[in-house]
């Protein structure tokens, strides 16, 4: 690389000066873009709410195999933010390009074949995972029509993120925002039947989403041709290349592996919840919705993180790059202090917002509350040192952090606690406390034993010490 380039690649405020207030500005748009994404689910819940706990529950025991289907295109675009980064921070904007075009193609086939075995696949699903028989036809419904959704979620997702790896996460923030609001809008008229619109109750509220997920892809693909925001999308950069998608692969895989089996834990866990009945469910849904709500900041500076680490490391900053994780740490804790606070307090209120006058239904949720104000905490925590390793390339230790997390320790524990010792819905929110808590400790040895701090493509310049990056 020239000594201008170099100079050219340093220039950006990530590579240079403070870090606090350029990583908030780089978090901040993704935070705001998960909270609009965690509305389409809380838009439903909340219309479906005022029809029936059984239309809510509907909707609840579907976001796991939803998140298992979606944790391959996470997986991957992981792949895209880290190499956009390290490749923008070595000044390589026609491999930025390149990698655009492989992953959105990549993304693109992969989704049809998850959204027509998903649509198949879905009786089979649902009998897997033990939904009660009196929110089967409506559980069905949703489903599939969720499935035939995921094309333009996956479309988005490798747009967005490209973008995050870029540095642009604003445009990808407003394309969310525009899409939720339509979803927002749309929801009760389709839901309820207003203004001359069919009443299709649950089904009017995945067709609501089909609709504002395919805004979001095609308003992403308008950008990358456009490309106001430094990255273009060229019809030549999505003929397959064979050694940029092993990289992606390389990158993605594990990362995709790890989400998945986060996903696939989830779906067994639902098992378990399901088996309790319609009011656990119910507690359940509305819990995982609002803790959502509060582990959006830690995913919002995880990508931020992995940004950042990764333009650093590209430009052989790995010093600043380590620097950046712990001011990234420092957000996180204070963020989720609160939110825990907020939780611990105010978390019974919640159940009535969604389900008003379901006093059972609140009396579960307030002890699923009291305890997942400790267990978002350490997921924060968990989450912080996965940007790092996100940035960097190295998605491993991310794998095998989820595996264990989930499988290991999550899910034994779980069934351990409500059927054996007899503890039942609270042994499931117990575990979760303890899974967590113990994933965030091995993070933290990760991130100080493996060696990390090392940028994954092609050697372009030498650092200081004398390692090729």
């Amino acid at each position: 690389m020239l000594k201008s380039e170099l100079k050219l690649c340093k220039d950006s405020t990530l590579l240079k000066g403070p870090l606090l207030l350029p990583l908030i500005k780089l978090s901040l748009p993704i935070i705001l873009a998960n909270l609009s994404q965690s509305l389409y689910g809380l838009t439903d819940a909340f219309w479906l709410g005022r029809l029936s706990k059984e239309a809510f529950a509907s909707t609840s025991v579907t976001r796991s195999v939803v998140f298992f289907v979606l944790s391959f295109a996470n997986g991957f675009s992981i792949s895209a933010t880290a190499l956009v980064a390290q490749y923008k921070g070595a000044n390589k904007p026609e491999k930025q390009e390149l990698v655009v075009g492989q992953v959105l193609s990549l993304f693109l086939f992969f989704s049809i074949i998850a959204s027509v075995s998903g649509i198949y696949l879905t009786p089979f699903i649902l009998e897997a995972i033990q939904v009660p028989a009196e929110i089967w036809q409506n559980t069905y419904n949703y489903l599939v029509i969720i499935f035939a959704a995921q094309p333009f979620a996956f479309g988005f997702l490798a747009y967005q993120g490209s973008s995050h790896g870029f540095g642009n996460t604003m445009n990808p923030m407003k394309i969310q925002f525009i899409a939720v609001l339509f979803n927002l809008i749309l929801d009760p008229f389709l839901i309820f039947g207003w203004a001359g619109f069919p009443a299709w109750g649950v089904k009017g509220a995945a067709i609501a989403t089909l609709v504002a997920r395919a805004m979001t892809f095609f308003m992403g693909l308008y950008f990358l041709i456009k490309s106001p925001y430094g990255l273009q999308l060229k019809l030549a950069n999505m003929k397959p290349d064979l050694k940029m998608l092993r990289s992606i692969v390389n990158i993605g895989l594990p990362s995709a592996l790890g989400f998945a089996s986060t996903s696939l834990g989830f779906v067994v866990l639902n098992r378990l919840v399901n088996s309790f009945g319609t009011v656990v469910i119910s507690a359940y849904g509305v819990g995982n919705h609002i803790t959502g709500i509060f582990l959006m900041p830690a995913m919002g500076i995880d990508r931020g993180l992995a940004t950042t680490v990764g333009q650093n490391l590209g430009a052989c900053q790995a010093e600043r790059a380590k620097k950046a994780v712990y001011v990234g740490m420092l957000m996180v804790l204070s963020v989720l202090g609160l939110g825990g606070v907020m939780m611990f307090f105010f978390g019974k209120l919640a159940i009535y917002a969604f389900l008003p006058g379901e006093h059972a239904v609140a009396a579960v949720g307030a002890n699923y509350f009291r305890l997942a104000c400790f267990s978002v905490v350490a997921f924060g925590i968990y989450h912080a040192f996965s940007g790092a390793f996100s940035g960097a390339g190295r998605t491993k230790p991310i794998m095998y952090l989820s595996l264990m997390r989930l499988w290991v320790l999550y899910i034994p524990i779980a069934y351990m606690l409500a059927n054996t010792f007899k503890m039942g819905s609270n042994g499931i929110w117990t575990s979760m406390v303890i899974s967590n808590s113990i994933a965030a400790i091995i993070a933290y040895i990760l991130f100080l034993k493996v060696k990390w701090m090392k940028a994954v493509i092609e050697p372009s310049v030498e650092t200081p010490e004398g390692t090729q990056l």
